[in-house]
């Protein structure tokens, strides 16, 4: 299970996991505490791998589910109630160079979303390898982005696969942008990115219009 932003240890999650044959559950962190101690219930999570800036969320569900063990996303050292909890970056920097990945079932579940806003309790949405192979397909031919295209993935890769736009940008070898943690009180420095890159495609979510006011008030020039 993984509650976190749009950086690269995020985006190498959506490979790593699935790749080893597990499912990997995104943890939509805008939902009550109670509908997430119920996800992860639901979903019989066995794991946590969380950014470290959302450590007192992850420590405050440790408290209701039993997980194996948690992985910190980040590049320093933390402290955390945690336990066993290891570093992403040491797991990654001892880890093995090659890999013989497994052979997995097309139709096996690769990734877990769960709703927001509806009635009841969250639902769950599984996805399958090959819907999500699929789907990054028709984002590529309805996008059209290709090797020399650049996607920053301004949706939050937890709300419906980032509308799997990351996908599709790394199946044609597009360059990716992650902006990581970002607020509208601090946009303008998502603004300043936008500016200086060349971007073919910044897929958002209930972002545009805030996004817009940002450029005004900054007097950032920007191309639709």
């Amino acid at each position: 299970m993984l509650p976190g932003f749009n950086t690269h240890r995020f985006y190498e999650c959506y490979f790593s996991v699935p790749g080893l044959g597990a499912a990997l559950l995104e943890l939509n962190m805008r939902l009550p505490q109670e509908d997430l101690g119920y996800v992860v219930y639901h979903s019989k999570a066995k794991a946590l791998l969380v950014d470290d800036l959302l450590l007192p969320m992850a420590e405050t569900l440790a408290q209701q589910h039993d997980f194996e063990f948690f992985v910190v996303m980040s590049n320093r050292k933390v402290d955390t109630k945690l336990d066993p909890a290891y570093s992403y970056e040491e797991l990654v920097e001892k880890g093995k160079k090659e890999r013989e990945w497994e052979e997995i079932d097309e139709r096996s579940t690769a990734t877990i979303c769960y709703t927001s806003g509806t009635t009841g309790k969250p639902k769950g949405v599984y996805y399958s390898h090959r819907s999500i192979y699929l789907h990054a397909w028709g984002g590529v031919a309805n996008l059209r982005i290709g090797a020399d295209d650049c996607v920053m993935q301004i949706v939050p890769m937890f709300h419906a696969n980032g509308w799997g736009e990351h996908i599709a940008g790394t199946m044609v070898g597009a360059k990716l942008v992650f902006p990581g943690f970002f607020t509208l009180q601090n946009a303008d420095l998502l603004v300043d990115l936008i500016v200086q890159g060349s971007y073919s495609d910044d897929g958002c979510a209930g972002y545009t219009d805030p996004h817009a006011g940002v450029s005004e008030e900054t007097g950032a020039q920007t191309e639709s």
